[in-house]
Formats: C-alpha cells, structure tokens, sequence
C-alpha cells in the first residue's frame, strides 16, 4: 500500500493512493452464492454444475469464472451437456 496514516485527535486514519489484494473465491462460496452445487469442472479454469430439469433430465453446464473491474466476477464461455435420463426409483 502507499499511501499515509494521519491522526486527528484520538482517531487515526489512513489514506492509500493505490493498493492491491488478493481475493480467494471458493467452491463453496460461489455454491452459496447460486444456490446451486458447484465443482471443478474439466479444466483448471472451469467450474460445474449438474441440474435436474423440470422434464427429469440431467444436464451438465460448466463455465470459466474471472475477476472483473468494481469486484464482480465474470462468467464466460458456457457449456451445457445432456440430457441424460436419470436412473429408475430415483
């Protein structure tokens, strides 16, 4: 960080002209977050879902996630697999 730290009266303060940070994004919050379960997908950068759908079918989507400027969090180059029948009694 650069910047400086003044101190008014009892209180401090501190002013940055610039920083950095590094900001860890689990599985488990991006799951919380959607409401849905979340894996590595095929590849380092990708992650995965499988959702049954209102017809019974399973289907596979996975995605790349990455930082974006005003801390949001992209998600690009969708993949959907399916459907898949699920198995009997279940």
């Amino acid at each position: 960080m650069d910047g400086r730290v003044d101190e008014v009266g009892r209180r401090q303060r501190g002013r940055a002209r610039s920083a950095e940070a590094t900001v860890f994004l689990s599985y488990a919050d991006l799951s919380d977050a959607l409401g849905l379960e979340l894996t590595r997908g095929y590849g380092s950068d990708r992650i995965r879902t499988r959702v049954l759908t209102t017809l019974g079918f399973e289907v596979t989507a996975t995605t790349t996630v990455s930082a974006a400027s005003g801390n949001r969090v992209t998600f690009k180059d969708f993949k959907v697999a399916g459907p898949r029948r699920p198995a009997r009694g279940r």
